[in-house]
Order: structure tokens, then sequence, then C-alpha cells
């Protein structure tokens, strides 16, 4: 009996990995050292390893860059991915926490406190959930002050010198869980009006009579 439940313990993380790969994971790790089977439009019908350019400033997502290959467990395939060479760092400043419940669950909150509070068990006290309280729009450095749509200028940092780019103060959400509570919290920040798009599509390497012709 010991065996069999010691066997049954060794297996889970095997198990729970497996379950994670994607069918015919070896195989394709196998072939991405070589080949793919979709690219993004820098990247497309280029040997792996290849150089590539994605055009646009560094604050658009632009910069020379690698084809490289990794894969994609949703979609089970190799994609290869223009991959910028240069480290790019924004330093925004945004403050951290904030997050706040769904109005659904904090309604429930509530109640639930009201119903403890006439229950026996009012003397002990109950947890609450910080994140029922009012909240506002948090924003990074470029945009403190702005309005969403406003026009600000970000900082990006190439190494040891640093440029400033245009854009534009949007707002997004941003999501974080909390004892698997979902917790959400709306932040403003500089972002470039025409950031580059990634179009990832079916394709493949040359082959080796392209190479030949080339």
């Amino acid at each position: 009996m010991r065996t069999i439940v010691w066997l049954v313990f060794c297996c889970l993380p095997s198990l729970a990995l497996a379950d994670l790969l994607p069918p015919g994971h070896d195989e394709l790790v196998k072939r991405m050292f070589h080949d793919y089977d979709r690219a993004d439009q820098f990247c497309a019908g280029k040997m792996v390893d290849s150089a590539c350019v994605i055009p646009g400033s560094p604050f658009e997502g632009g910069g020379e860059g690698t084809c490289r290959t990794s894969i994609n467990r949703r979609t089970a395939t190799i994609d290869s991915l223009c991959i910028r060479r240069e480290k790019y760092e924004i330093q925004r400043d945004i403050p951290d926490g904030y997050y706040r419940a769904s109005d659904a669950y904090c309604e429930k909150d509530r109640k639930d406190a009201i119903a403890h509070a006439a229950s026996p068990d009012a003397a002990f006290p109950r947890p609450v959930l910080a994140g029922c309280g009012p909240t506002s729009t948090l924003s990074d450095r470029f945009c403190r002050d702005k309005a969403t749509g406003d026009a600000c200028a970000a900082e990006v940092r190439v190494g040891n010198s640093a440029s400033s780019y245009p854009g534009r103060c949007m707002e997004r959400q941003e999501e974080t869980f909390y004892s698997r509570i979902l917790m959400t919290r709306t932040v403003m920040t500089c972002l470039p009006e025409n950031p580059v798009v990634i179009d990832i599509k079916p394709s493949s390497p040359p082959s080796w009579l392209q190479r030949l012709i080339e």
C-alpha cells in the first residue's frame, strides 16, 4: 500500500507538467532550433536567428532584433518572433496597491458584515476586505495632473542614455488576485499613439532551394 501511495505522489508533478504541455511537445522542441509554423511580419520567411528590424521608435516598440523561436502552448505551434536586442526601460513610478474588488462582491461583503453584526458572533472580529473602499484612477509620472487623451512625453532609457518620446495619456485596467478574489484598478499611462502591431501568421523558413538562389 505504501508503495502505491509513494508512486502516486511521485508522479503527480510529472502528470501536472504533462497537462501543461501541448500535444507533440517533444517533436516541437526538436524542430524549434531550425523550423517554425508561424511568424510575425518581421520574421516571416526568414531563417531562425536571422536579423530583423521592427520599424518605429523604441517607445513604439521598434528597433533591431533577432528572429527567435518559442513554443506557443495555446496553439501548439512554433512561433518565430522578432525580439529586440536592446533592453528598453520606462520608469513609470506607478504606486502599488489601490486594487478594488467587483461591485457584486463588495455588496455581498457589506451584507455579510450587517448579518455578522446582528449575530451572536458580533463580539468576535470579522475579516474585512480592504479592496471595497473608494478608489480613484492612478497615473504614471508622465500623466500626473493630466486627463485621458492629453498629450504626454515618456522617457525611454536604452543603456545609459535616455530619450523623450511623445504619446497620449490612456487608461487601462490592471488585474490581480487576492485570496482567489479578482481585484482591478484603473491606471492612466503615457502610451505611444502608433504602437507596433504584431501580426502572427502561418509561415516557414526558406527552403534549401530558395536559400541556394539567394
